[in-house]
This record gives structure tokens, C-alpha cells and sequence, in this order.
């Protein structure tokens, strides 16, 4: 799984911070929201070499704060 825009590898694509309505709407529609720490890039992932289910990104992933 690499970054979409610029090709950065997996290790620099981080789980998206996630609001808590996110977290339910995105474990529903199947999809992982990542950002790449590189070029900013938030992308969504569906399979395409992903390591987790939605339903456990979205429970792991960062709480937004802004």
C-alpha cells in the first residue's frame, strides 16, 4: 500500500483522526481512512493492501481535535 499522490510507502500513511459520527459512518461504508505523512494525502482504503478491517481502524484510529 503506497500513498496515492506520491507514492510514499505504508509506513508513512497513519490512521486519519476520526470524529466519533466518522468512526460509524466509515466502519459502515467499509473503508479505511488514512493520511500520508509525506504529502498530507487523505485517502480512503478498501482492501488495496490494508492491514486492518474498518471496523478495527476505526476504533484505533486518533480522536480529531480540531
Amino acid at each position: 500500500m503506497n500513498c496515492y499522490k506520491c507514492e510514499a510507502e505504508e509506513k508513512e500513511l497513519v490512521l486519519l483522526p476520526l470524529w466519533p459520527y466518522e468512526r460509524e459512518l466509515y466502519a459502515i461504508a467499509n473503508i479505511v481512512m488514512r493520511q500520508c505523512l509525506r504529502c498530507g494525502l487523505e485517502q480512503s482504503h478498501v482492501n488495496d493492501g490494508e492491514g486492518l478491517s474498518p471496523q478495527e481502524a476505526a476504533k484505533t484510529a486518533p480522536t480529531a481535535t480540531h
